[in-house]
């Protein structure tokens, strides 16, 4: 009988011992929603920090482009100026039809510029082969400006029409042209009796993003050639 009182006493003292027992360590509410807040805080400025990047390569590239655009459309302009045909003074030492000249005027989109080429490196402007050549703006569907090259292989006295317009470029803010005469303020007409001595060029094109980027150039005007 003793004997059956220890085991009942020592099972007793066991089942205690398992009911009070500490109980498995784990997290609580409180600790999980304090590691998810932290951990959404970092994903946040991880994130953020990716998007920047991304957006900055985005823009890095876009200003490339238009760049490369604007250069390539500046030694265009610049390239076809210095061919320009003027004649020096009231007179040209050439009996001629033609109208030679270099013409800026206001057109309805923007500024309109013609002027008579020479197709010739040897500086014999009498005898060599002419063109007229003419920029000017047109607005398009998306409210923009398109650049156009007009190209006439037969000049005449009209130096301001005839000939094929080629598109060159989209997406023009604006284009600006000054002129500068001898110790006079730049202007932005020029008549085409005498070299003006220097030529800026102002370009604004639109990016992809809509942006407006500012190009310019400036450069004395020595391509005009004499007769």
């Amino acid at each position: 009988m003793f004997y059956l009182l220890r085991r009942r006493l020592s099972f007793s003292r066991f089942a205690y011992a398992k009911k009070t027992s500490t109980p498995e360590a784990g997290f609580t509410l409180l600790e999980i929603l304090l590691a998810m807040t932290i951990l959404a805080f970092v994903m946040t400025i991880i994130y953020s920090s990716f998007f920047a990047i991304t957006q900055s390569e985005k823009r890095v590239t876009l200003s490339t482009e238009v760049e490369v655009k604007a250069r390539n459309l500046m030694q265009m302009l610049m390239r076809d100026l210095s061919s320009a045909v003027i004649p020096e003074g009231e007179g040209s030492k050439k009996e001629t039809s033609l109208n030679y000249g270099l013409y800026c005027s206001q057109g309805e989109s923007g500024q309109k510029l013609d002027f008579t080429t020479s197709l010739s490196d040897s500086g014999d402007v009498l005898n060599a082969s002419l063109q007229e050549t003419g920029y000017f703006l047109q607005t398009n569907d998306k409210g923009s400006l398109n650049l156009l090259k007009r190209i006439d292989d037969t000049p005449d006295d009209d130096i301001e029409s005839g000939g094929r317009s080629l598109l060159l470029m989209k997406n023009i803010a604006s284009l600006t042209f000054l002129f500068k005469a001898k110790d006079e303020e730049w202007i932005e007409q020029w008549e085409g009796k005498k070299h003006p001595r220097a030529i800026k060029i102002k370009l604004v094109l639109l990016n992809d993003e809509n942006e407006k980027e500012e190009f310019a150039t400036e450069f004395p005007f020595y391509g005009g050639k004499e007769f």
